[in-house]
C-alpha cells in the first residue's frame, strides 16, 4: 500500500512539473527518496518539451529534460552543482547527483 501511494504521489508531482516545466525548469525540493527522485525524473525526461532540477533534502539531485525542451539535463546538473557543490553526471534527457550544501537553501 505504501508503494502504491508513492507512485500515485510521483504521478502527481509529475503533471505538475510537466505543466510548468516547459515554460521554465525550475528546482523542486520534494520528500521523495532517491529512488522515487529517480522515477519523476525518468517521466519527465520521457515528457517532450519539460525540464526540472529536483532534490529531497538530504542532497539527492536529478535533473531532467525532454527531447524537445530546449535544455540539457547535464547542463542543468552542471549549473546546481557549480552553485550548491556536489558531483554528478548523466546525459542530455536525465543526470544525477548529490549537492553538498544543502544548508544553503531555504526549505
Amino acid at each position: 500500500e505504501l508503494e502504491t501511494l508513492r507512485e500515485a504521489v510521483v504521478r502527481s508531482e509529475a503533471r505538475e512539473i510537466i505543466e510548468s516545466g516547459s515554460r521554465n525548469p525550475g528546482m523542486h525540493i520534494l520528500e521523495l527518496n532517491q529512488a522515487m527522485l529517480r522515477k519523476l525524473g525518468q517521466i519527465i525526461a520521457e515528457s517532450e518539451s519539460s525540464a526540472a532540477v529536483l532534490m529531497n533534502r538530504q542532497g539527492n539531485l536529478i535533473c531532467a529534460a525532454g527531447e524537445k525542451s530546449g535544455y540539457s539535463a547535464k547542463e542543468l546538473l552542471q549549473k546546481t552543482i557549480a552553485e550548491l557543490g556536489g558531483t554528478g553526471g548523466g546525459s542530455d534527457r536525465i543526470a544525477q547527483g548529490k549537492v553538498g550544501k544543502v544548508g544553503m537553501l531555504e526549505f
